[in-house]
């Protein structure tokens, strides 16, 4: 409650110093600042709270160890950190280029492996977009719609949780935001290298999340042709050979190494980290099968979170595609972290953005209709794309979350000094006080009468010097107190839901290969005093499922699948590695669900072996289920009858 209340009390200071301004808005032109001390003052206090909701605690929230056990395993070697080796001995890669997992490893080396060092990317990345996103909307928007933006970012509770998780998605994020930034000077100096640079950005970003860090592509492109008014088509080729060649770099110096050298790409279907980018993360995102409900905690909820907490709310099942899913009620990329913000940059940012393309005609406006197109595509393509997209993460969505942050930003401005704000305001106050109702129907009253409360002071304020009292009737005044009532109304909500991720030590990175720790060293331990000098640790139905174990033990293990049933390791290899002792265990993780296909790799023809010719030490070393792990005998009967005939000796008893 005490963080709650600090958070507050912080964001109250802050609006104060953004809205501290009044003379600003006495200008025709938003382009100029009056006074630069505020501003600044105003852009450190955002910054310190993006700061604050990104870092703060960030020991307590747990760790990806999908990922994590990637870092681990690239720090042992140039070989390893290059391909991005998901396990020490590089026989499987990451599905993704390695670049974010680069910066982890640096991280990680300097300040040593911890969940604060593995988190510290993200972190920072997360926290330096938003001064990035306001100095890139203040050269052609002002200062004002600036902060404004940089604001919305720093609370926006999805990229908030997306900053302080173990993954990739807030770096890309941060490299979109400095592509857009790249082009707005371009815009002002016709300068081509600011075009380069903005080419190479987005090709880091696609070597930090593929596709994903290209949503923004065709708004960024659209922006550069409009601005760009002399030798478009040489700069333009050149825009795409730069791009071209940072982007596809890493997967170009792959080929470099015989096959035989490569680690297999987990995801993919021939080994190919081409593959792995292009189809897994790529055409099967958009079109493939919709497996949503695989992407959630076993067990998870279809309904809603209890008391509307964050930690259930994490639980439900993210909703099917739909023209409303980012506006749902309940699930982990739900109205609360999103949707409300969304409905802001939807409703204020839309006309505002298509106002400046209409009004912005002269040669010297060109900047100002250019950079409202390319944040109304970039906007709208990221709305129509993740209401669509059959297998979805709540932290996808910081492909537009700049864009939701910047048009909700200059909404909001642009509706205090609009011509029309005597009938824009009552309505946005309305919808957003009808949508705080529907998001918390009645299990947080006080919040509810807090915007609504807020809602209709703007709606009353928003009538005109006539309809107020008349210590209130001076214009600097009413604005100043539109300004602060429409903030309120508009970050009250989601700041609030920040504040609760943090103290909830939320994060979206998944406990993709989690096993419990008690679990993790009983396994260990048998293993090693049975290993007998095995070459490899142990082979294991599904990569992904032992992500803990390797980041405890950084052994060298090998796999019977990738993705799926996907088989890697053939019966008959296998069968000689276990012969010459190479390999001793095999963790299978539990019994075969042919139904269920997040389990189809312990049905595979690797399993099944295993199975046969194995023996189940599962209860022997304590764990809850059996069909876990198996020791596997030098001496077996091949294509004959079950291990368990010919060698039935436990080697724990």
């Amino acid at each position: 409650m005490a963080s709650l209340a600090t958070g507050a009390a912080s964001m109250r200071a802050m609006i104060a110093a953004v809205v501290a301004v009044p003379q600003t808005l006495k200008r025709a032109s938003f382009a100029r600042a009056s006074r630069p001390g505020r501003e600044k003052l105003a852009l450190a206090a955002i910054t310190l709270l993006a700061g604050g909701l990104r870092l703060w605690s960030l020991r307590l929230v747990p760790n990806d160890p999908f990922y994590d056990a990637a870092v681990r395993s690239m720090a042992l070697s140039w070989h390893n950190f290059f391909f991005g080796a998901y396990e020490p001995g590089a026989s499987l890669a990451v599905d993704k280029p390695p670049f974010d997992l680069w910066l982890q490893v640096i991280s990680t080396q300097l300040l040593g492996y911890g969940s604060v060092a593995l988190k510290l990317p993200p972190a920072l990345a997360g926290t330096f977009a938003a001064p990035l996103l306001y100095d890139a909307v203040r050269r052609i928007n002002g200062p004002l719609a600036g902060l404004a933006s940089a604001l919305v970012l720093a609370v926006l509770p999805i990229a908030v949780l997306s900053s302080r998780s173990d993954t990739m998605d807030s770096v890309a994020m941060f490299l979109n935001v400095l592509a857009l930034w790249h082009l707005v000077r371009f815009a002002q100096t016709d300068r081509s290298r600011w075009c380069y640079l903005a080419a190479a950005a987005m090709g880091l970003a696609f070597n930090v999340k593929v596709f994903q860090g290209l949503v923004c592509l065709p708004a960024l492109l659209l922006f550069g042709l409009m601005v760009c008014h002399r030798q478009r088509a040489r700069r333009l080729v050149l825009c795409a050979v730069v791009f071209t060649v940072v982007a596809l770099s890493w997967l170009t110096a792959t080929l470099a190494f015989p096959a035989s050298q490569r680690p297999y790409a987990i995801g993919s279907t021939n080994g190919s980290a081409w593959n792995a980018a292009f189809v897994y993360n790529g055409y099967d995102r958009l079109v493939g099968k919709a497996t949503q409900s695989l992407l959630n905690a076993q067990g998870a909820s279809p309904l809603r979170p209890a008391n509307n907490s964050e930690p259930e709310r994490a639980a439900v099942a993210i909703a099917p595609p739909s023209p409303l899913r980012l506006f749902k009620h309940n699930d982990p990329l739900s109205g609360l972290r999103l949707g409300f913000v969304l409905l802001a940059a939807l409703l204020l940012g839309i006309p505002a953005l298509i106002e400046q393309i209409v009004r912005a005609r002269g040669p010297d406006e060109r900047a100002r209709r250019a950079f409202a197109a390319a944040l109304l595509a970039w906007l709208l393509i990221g709305f129509v794309l993740y209401s669509a997209m059959a297998r979805l993460h709540p932290r996808y969505a910081e492909g537009f979350t700049p864009a939701v942050a910047a048009g909700a930003g200059i909404g909001l401005v642009w509706a205090l000094r609009t011509q029309y704000r005597r009938f824009v305001l009552p309505i946005a106050a309305v919808a957003f006080a009808l949508y705080a109702l529907y998001l918390f129907d009645v299990s947080s009253p006080v919040v509810v009468a807090t915007v609504l409360g807020a809602a209709l002071a703007i709606g009353a304020l928003a009538l005109g010097a006539d309809r107020v009292p008349g210590a209130l009737r001076g214009r600097g005044l009413r604005i100043w107190l539109l300004g602060a009532g429409l903030g309120a109304a508009a970050l009250v909500l989601p700041l609030r839901v920040s504040l609760g991720l943090v103290a909830n030590h939320e994060y979206d990175s998944g406990f993709t290969g989690f096993i419990g720790p008690a679990t993790v060293a009983e396994i260990s331990g048998y293993i090693s005093a049975h290993r007998d000098g095995a070459h490899y640790e142990f082979v294991v139905a599904d990569p992904s499922t032992v992500g803990s174990l390797i980041v405890h033990d950084l052994q060298p293990i090998l796999s019977l699948t990738s993705y799926g049933d996907h088989e890697l390791l053939a019966t008959p290899r296998l069968a000689r590695l276990v012969s010459t002792g190479a390999v001793r265990f095999a963790y299978i993780g539990g019994p075969c669900v042919p139904r269920n296909q997040l389990e189809l790799p312990r049905c595979s023809a690797g399993a099944s072996w295993v199975r046969a010719h194995g023996i189940d030490v599962s209860r022997t070393i304590g764990l809850d289920q059996p069909d876990m792990l198996y020791f596997l005998p030098r001496r077996y009967r091949p294509g004959g009858a079950s291990q368990r005939h010919t060698h039935t000796r436990d080697p724990g008893r």
